[in-house]
């Protein structure tokens, strides 16, 4: 039993320093990716980005469903529960 749960301690020390890692690494990106963004915004006439490709999406396969939201639904249309009581 002590075995046991010297691993499980030994495995939760081991699990704690990778998590750690991993969140400096992303702390350093994002600390990068943020100074990138304030050099662009501070000198934006010294720091020009060009335009990226467009990309194509794939069109909604319910485009047709969805281009009626927001239509006013007739009268002879049941729309919602069964057994709704009207108020």
């Amino acid at each position: 039993m002590t075995i046991i749960a010297g691993l499980l301690v030994v495995a939760l020390i081991a699990q704690q320093f990778l998590h750690r890692r991993h969140m400096e690494n992303v702390e350093a990106r994002h600390t990068l990716e943020r100074a990138k963004l304030l050099d662009r915004i501070q000198f934006p006439e010294v720091r020009q980005v060009g335009p990226s490709e467009p990309v194509e999406y794939e069109t909604p396969k319910d485009e047709a469903e969805l281009a009626q939201v927001g239509q006013i639904v007739p009268d002879f249309v049941q729309v919602g529960e069964n057994g709704a009581v009207d108020a």
